[in-house]
């Protein structure tokens, strides 16, 4: 009677959730009631049943010692792993729900140790946001700008740039650059897994790629310069110092990231932004990358047993009757061979912009802005890949003025046509797209690669204001339930010298889209173990002590 009266005392603070008990109400409260009942008890039976009682909860004692410590010290909740895997060309989740990635690129990590972060009420620029010395200042603003990411733009990933030297150094002192940097020391990898772990906490997704051998400060040729495996002569020089073997270097570099953020859930990595030679005659040569890759995946799936996403791509961009996703079989194929099984988790990955200097030179090689004929040109690209591998659009925008004058076609009009008309598309076919760039217009140029309308993010607003890309972006996907949208209408004709904002009061929070499993961390929890704690340590102690308490008295007569 006393133990049912003991259980029913125990369990009404607690309620039942997800195979655990969790506490309601105040903990002290539920501890002093619990403490009391054990004291009490032991204090008011008598000699005989003492013996009997405090016999049984010896036995459970020594049971509970003998038990492994980490089971001692909780039990916890099932852990729900969360880790996206593939079947045929879907990208699922741990309960087999299929996932779409829909993501934004991030600007600054190669320029910064510790990125490019900016927050509610402060205005971006490329100089005063690099190399934060205040850690609590730093992490608001990159928890400030992850809200927005996934309550107004309702992305669940984002793709953050490596520079390989940093990553392999670790510790840098910036003032090695320029005597306006700090002059202390920073760790890359702390700030990269500090990013992991707080997009961890909103289920977003980090995709891991490293984008060029050398960090900003000491690039020469950024767009092509340490295309692993290949003989650039900084990159194959700084390599060799380290390790005379390329393919040991890279092997050993990639078992050092898996080291360190390889068991984060959240972590998916990308082999290489943008592989691609710039010489027609060496192309043949792609076989030479293609070890590199086999290389990743070893090093990732083999070496290291990690079973998260890898990305793996060729080709700096797809172009209609130009660049097309063959490579994918042959890249297939080379893993396949030498695993001499399939491949696991494997999704291919390529980029789409209209204005690209294939577009530019060659009109039959640039992508159409109307719905019906781009549509048609991203089916034909589709025939040429693989339709058992997930395809992700990882890097798609808007580029009307980098490097190259607009001309014929290349309005802004047309290229808002081409861009709204791509998201619809990618919906419809359930390829995962990450828009380019998180930056105001003021960065590169009013029309390119920019999805914000301005680097200043207001005061008690949720987001910075989106330009009219920015704008589609989040338009076309706002409502996930809808798998056959209708064909969007072309945009309203806009002055070529002039962008359009939308209003800024449609820029707020939206109902979030469904999205995947919420990811968790094997950590601590008190409450979990609530029951084996009190029931098994602290109830049979307290027990003991009202027991003995009551000897202690009878002996004394108090």
């Amino acid at each position: 009677m006393i133990f049912l009266c003991f259980l029913k005392t125990f369990s009404s603070p607690f309620k039942r959730t997800n195979n655990s008990f969790e506490l309601l109400g105040a903990s002290v409260n539920t501890n002093f009631s619990v403490v009391s009942l054990a004291f009490n008890f032991g204090f008011r039976i008598g000699k005989k049943d003492f013996r009997k009682i405090f016999g049984v909860f010896a036995l459970l004692l020594l049971i509970v010692i003998g038990m492994p410590l980490h089971i001692l010290r909780a039990l916890p909740d099932e852990k729900v792993n969360t880790t996206l895997h593939t079947s045929g060309n879907k990208i699922l989740d741990a309960n087999n729900n299929p996932i779409y990635l829909k993501g934004i690129g991030r600007l600054g990590d190669l320029d910064s140790l510790n990125g490019q972060w900016y927050g509610i009420g402060e205005t971006y620029n490329t100089n005063d946001f690099k190399f934060v010395t205040d850690k609590n200042l730093l992490n608001l603003r990159i928890n400030q700008t992850l809200d927005c990411y996934k309550n107004v733009w309702q992305v669940n990933n984002i793709r953050v740039f490596i520079a390989v030297d940093w990553w392999y150094q670790d510790s840098v002192n910036p003032s090695i650059y320029d005597n306006n940097f700090p002059n202390r020391t920073f760790s890359y990898r702390d700030y990269i897994e500090t990013v992991i772990t707080l997009a961890q906490d909103r289920g977003i997704y980090v995709n891991f790629v490293p984008y060029n051998v050398f960090n900003f400060y000491e690039q020469t040729d950024p767009q092509y310069e340490g295309v692993p495996l290949f003989h650039y002569d900084r990159p194959e020089e700084w390599i060799t110092k380290i390790n005379p073997n390329q393919t040991s270097f890279w092997i050993d570099w990639w078992g050092s990231v898996v080291d360190r953020i390889g068991s984060y859930q959240n972590v998916m990595f990308e082999a290489w932004n943008e592989p691609e030679i710039n010489d027609v005659a060496r192309d043949p040569q792609r076989w030479i990358y293609y070890n590199y890759l086999w290389a990743v995946y070893k090093t990732i799936r083999i070496e290291k047993n990690n079973s998260n996403i890898i990305f793996l791509q060729y080709y700096m961009n797809t172009a209609p009757n130009w660049k097309d996703l063959s490579w994918m079989q042959e890249v297939y194929g080379i893993i396949s061979a030498k695993l001499n099984d399939e491949p696991t988790n494997l999704v291919f990955t390529t980029h789409i912009y209209r204005h690209t200097p294939d577009g530019f030179l060659e009109p039959q090689h640039r992508w159409a802005y109307s719905y019906d004929q781009l549509k048609s040109q991203i089916e034909t690209l589709l025939k040429t890949g693989m339709d058992n591998i997930p395809i992700v659009f990882n890097e798609i925008g808007i580029m009307t003025e980098y490097k190259y004058a607009a001309t014929g076609d290349d309005t802004w009009v047309n290229e808002l046509s081409f861009w709204r008309n791509l998201l619809t598309i990618a919906k419809e076919k359930q390829i995962g797209v990450t828009a380019y760039y998180w930056m105001g217009t003021e960065i590169w140029g009013s029309r390119n690669q920019a999805l914000l309308a301005s680097n200043t993010w207001k005061q008690e607003t949720p987001s910075p204001m989106p330009n009219q890309v920015g704008q589609y972006f989040i338009d076309v996907f706002k409502d996930e339930s809808t798998s056959t949208p209708a064909l969007p209408p072309a945009p309203t004709p806009v002055p070529v010298d002039a962008l359009t904002i939308r209003p800024q009061e449609s820029v707020r929070p939206t109902t979030p889209s469904p999205g995947p499993t919420p990811l968790v961390r094997e950590t601590f929890r008190y409450e979990s173990g609530s029951f084996l704690l009190y029931f098994v340590i602290i109830f049979p102690s307290v027990f003991f002590v009202g027991a003995v308490y009551r000897c202690y008295r009878r002996r004394n007569r108090i």
